[in-house]
Parts: C-alpha cells; sequence; structure tokens
C-alpha cells in the first residue's frame, strides 16, 4: 500500500449520463472547500491551455483564480496546494501529485486513462454518491467493446462541438 499524504476525491467517469460539466463542478465545490479549510493555494492542472477557455465553466472558473499547470507552461513553485487534475493522462498525473503533498487532490476522470487503481489505494472519496472508495468491481476498459477514442480525437470533437454552439 502507499503512502499518500494528501486527501484525495474523484469524479469516476462511470456514467454515461454525466456531462464533463457536471464533474468538473462536482470536483471544483470539493477543492475550494478544502482551499478554504486547510488554508493553502488552489492549482489546476490540466493538459492544454485551450481546456481554459473552451472546457466546462468550472475549470474556466478555476483557470482565473488559480495557478495552472500544463504540460509546456510554467510551473508553480511548492507543494500543499488543493489540486484539481481535470481529465489527466498518466504524465499529468504523475505532475499533479507533488503539488498535492500535504494538501488536497481531486480528479475528473477520463475513460480512457482510468483511474480507479489510483482512487482504491488512496482510499479517494467518490464526489457522486460521497463514499470512500475501497474495493470495486473491474470496469470495462470500454463497455461498447471498441477502443476508447485517442485523446486528441476526443479534444478535437470538444473543440469542435464548442465552436459550431457558438
Amino acid at each position: 500500500m502507499t503512502d499518500t499524504t494528501y486527501t484525495a476525491a474523484w469524479v469516476p467517469n462511470d456514467d454515461p449520463a454525466r456531462s464533463l460539466d457536471v464533474a468538473s463542478e462536482l470536483a471544483a465545490a470539493w477543492i475550494l472547500r478544502q482551499t478554504k479549510a486547510l488554508g493553502i493555494k488552489p492549482v489546476l492542472v490540466n493538459q492544454t491551455q485551450d481546456q481554459w477557455s473552451m472546457g466546462p465553466d468550472a475549470i474556466r472558473r478555476l483557470s482565473g483564480i488559480c495557478d495552472t499547470v500544463t504540460d509546456r507552461g510554467k510551473r508553480p513553485i511548492g507543494h500543499r496546494r488543493s489540486v484539481l487534475a481535470y481529465v489527466p493522462r498518466y504524465r499529468d498525473m504523475h505532475r499533479a501529485l507533488p503539488y498535492a503533498r500535504d494538501g488536497a487532490l481531486a480528479v475528473v476522470e477520463l475513460m480512457s486513462d482510468p483511474l480507479s487503481g489510483w482512487a482504491m489505494e488512496t482510499h479517494a472519496v467518490n464526489l457522486v454518491d460521497g463514499q470512500t472508495t475501497r474495493d470495486m468491481e473491474p470496469r470495462p476498459a470500454n463497455p461498447a467493446g471498441r477502443p476508447p477514442p485517442r485523446r486528441e480525437q476526443w479534444m478535437g470533437q470538444q473543440v469542435r462541438r464548442r465552436a459550431s454552439a457558438a
């Protein structure tokens, strides 16, 4: 078992009807509560800056009030932060963990990068039902039997959808 030095929470991608907007709102609200309770600064860890302007409302709001970390961006210094990792790839999780040390980490999961093992290992609170994640039944990688879309394809679909909605 891993020695976890942070409080963990997640929004699993286990319900196709749950939008990323709803998942992001749950995670952002939890992170802001942790920020206030612990008296620490929040950090948003995500893949690209595009998510700050074209992502869910909660991500757009957080990007304006906290430090942000992407693959290419400037990285804040220090640890003991409340961290929201928005649809992280495994390398994004690796980037988020040092900031969360002695703080808090919330994750919005994407099925293409499942994090149920992390959630079980850290006993993360499921922000949908409020239960601590212990042992879970393994979820199929893709219930439809198709391989999950590559992240670039998914991001392109999100960008096209937002552009056509404008």
